[in-house]
């Protein structure tokens, strides 16, 4: 997926890390980002590169596990995350 196909807003998390392996959740995750930005007025995620995105959804979500991290299967994962400074815990919504 390039950045000219989808709008980095509304990117799942496994696309943005690299992953190859993805079926349609990802629109799931895309429909609701949208949702959310009907309810609120404004983009949920409005992240200005791939690691500001990240960031900006692992702050409300959390870290993953170890076991997500190996299920994504990119190498560039692990270097993104060591990249992130994101708390352990997730927030409420």
């Amino acid at each position: 997926m390039t950045d000219y196909i989808a709008t980095r807003w509304y990117r799942a998390p496994e696309v943005l890390l690299g992953s190859a392996y993805y079926s349609s959740p990802i629109d799931i995750w895309s429909f609701g980002c949208t949702l959310a930005e009907m309810h609120l007025g404004y983009p949920i995620f409005p992240g200005s590169s791939t690691l500001d995105q990240l960031s900006k959804i692992l702050h409300l979500t959390g870290l993953p596990t170890e076991e997500t991290l190996e299920a994504i299967g990119s190498p560039l994962t692990y270097k993104m995350f060591k990249n992130l400074f994101i708390a352990e815990h997730k927030r409420d919504f």
